[in-house]
């Protein structure tokens, strides 16, 4: 296919018996002729937006196109979309991108491990320490996410979304885990916006919430990161030699006397 064509469908925008397809050329208003009728009548207006969006050789993603339409349209008609989608349908989309971001998770607990034994290793214990925090903030967020999968009747995967980067030296850890952490944020803003689409407040709050912390381990890794970057060894050597201690207390079956 062309790729500076954009090929919706009645059904790719919302749940409808027909499966007509309507190339649409991005930058092109003029094709605003060929909206949809019933619910998208006098929806013009959207469609131009949506056209607006790209340009030539450019798609605007699936969740982003839907979002835009059903931004566009009052409650009334927001009711007669979701009634199209039957409850299972619409809970199977939230199941898909909650095991999705847990997959990104473990991804995440993994590689942070490994990089705060790495860090240890190489005598950055407040650096270590850090990381193993932020690792363990990823553990909590695994578990949410598994926690409400099970709760609408889901398998919480165990599968991480990628293979740990090992061997990383001081100077590539932390430009590497902002990355991660702004992919993180931008992915699970479209995640959230799936739930708000299909009707599930509870997980659209969850992914807010780990949206907020993501945030804030981004923040960190940009800016030891940038310390790095411009200080280098001074800092470096200012971290050197510093406890790697959490200051967290054991916990567990063992610790906690429940296997005596």
């Amino acid at each position: 296919m062309d790729p500076s064509l954009l090929i919706l469908s009645p059904e790719t925008i919302f749940p409808r018996s027909s499966t007509r397809k309507i190339p649409i050329q991005l930058g092109q208003t003029k094709t605003a002729k060929y909206v949809i009728p019933s619910i998208w009548k006098k929806k013009s207006i959207i469609l131009t937006r949506l056209l607006c969006l790209g340009t030539r050789g450019e798609v605007i993603p699936e969740v982003r196109l839907r979002s835009i339409c059903f931004e566009g349209l009052n409650c009334y008609q927001r009711r007669i979309i979701m009634k199209k989608n039957s409850k299972e349908e619409r809970k199977e989309k939230v199941i898909e991108v909650l095991n999705k971001a847990r997959a990104l998770e473990l991804q995440a607990i993994s590689q942070y491990m490994n990089q705060h034994y790495g860090l240890d290793d190489m005598d950055y214990g407040e650096l270590a320490a850090k990381v193993k925090l932020i690792a363990i903030d990823e553990m909590r967020h695994a578990e949410m996410f598994a926690e409400r999968i099970k709760e609408l009747g889901g398998e919480p995967t165990t599968e991480p979304a990628d293979k740990v980067e090992k061997g990383q030296n001081v100077e590539s850890i932390f430009p590497f885990d902002a990355k991660l952490e702004d992919d993180a944020i931008d992915i699970y803003n479209q995640f959230l916006l799936v739930c708000r689409e299909n009707g599930d407040s509870t997980s659209m709050k969850l992914f807010e919430s780990v949206i907020d912390e993501e945030q804030l381990h981004f923040n960190y890794f940009d800016s030891i990161g940038g310390h790095i970057e411009k200080l280098g060894t001074s800092y470096l050597a200012h971290i050197a030699g510093t406890s790697s201690s959490t200051g967290l207390q054991p916990s567990g079956f063992v610790v906690s006397g429940e296997g005596e």
